[in-house]
């Protein structure tokens, strides 16, 4: 949940610092003036914050989707799952917010395959700006030929309607979710109507796979400016 004050300034601007290397002024104007726009997942030890990771939303074409942002553990805590747990809680209140997709971008290759291990996609080719309304703030790499996103299918029936609508494509197809248990089953796609069973034809396919194979059709990202 979001529990940062006041008081978990120094802990934020060391962790954060700590962790991806950004000079004084971006980490506070981010501290200051943007976290609180988005959520916040915290993990304290010791009475202090030792991982964090926070959600903001953007837009494209009327749909929201949750941008996930800034993970990072203290390196004295880690290997201890702090940041697995706040993926999957990250992931759960997605869905629960009726986001049916998160993004993210990986700092490297190694930790763009360890986000697969949640259900996230391999990267995408096309880089996307992820810039604040007013231009002031980035959220991505600083390199917009770097910021290749991952994207993680939270609500496969909500993404499959969303995907039909947009492409006027028909389909069934059997999906497996080991981490989110709603997603698994047989889907009956059918302009923008899904109808989902327990059975069906077919070996069935990882959210990953189906990320590949019925790709975000969103490229032109607006921030929305208001919580999950």
């Amino acid at each position: 949940m979001d529990g940062i004050g006041e008081k978990d300034f120094g802990d934020m601007m060391r962790l954060w610092r700590e962790c991806f290397g950004d000079d004084e002024a971006y980490v506070r104007d981010y501290l200051l003036s943007w976290r609180p726009k988005g959520k916040s997942f915290v993990k304290r030890a010791d009475g202090h914050i030792v991982a964090a990771a926070d959600v903001h939303l953007f837009g494209c074409d009327g749909t929201d989707v949750a941008y996930i942002f800034g993970v990072m553990t203290d390196r004295r805590y880690r290997g201890r799952g702090l940041a697995s747990s706040l993926v999957a809680e990250i992931l759960e209140s997605v869905r629960n917010a009726g986001c049916c997709l998160a993004m993210l971008i990986a700092g490297d290759d190694s930790l763009a395959e360890w986000y697969k291990g949640f259900g996230f996609s391999s990267r995408f080719a096309e880089p996307v700006s992820l810039v604040s309304s007013d231009g002031s703030f980035d959220f991505g790499t600083g390199c917009s030929e770097l910021n290749r996103v991952q994207f993680r299918i939270a609500d496969v029936a909500a993404y499959l309607a969303l995907y039909s609508e947009r492409t006027g494509s028909s389909f069934s197809v059997a999906v497996s979710d080991s981490a989110i248990e709603e997603n698994n089953g047989f889907f009956t796609v059918e302009n923008g109507t899904v109808l989902r069973s327990a059975n069906g034809t077919g070996a069935a396919v990882t959210v990953p796979q189906l990320a590949d194979l019925y790709p975000p059709c969103l490229s032109h990202f607006s921030y929305v400016g208001r919580r999950v």
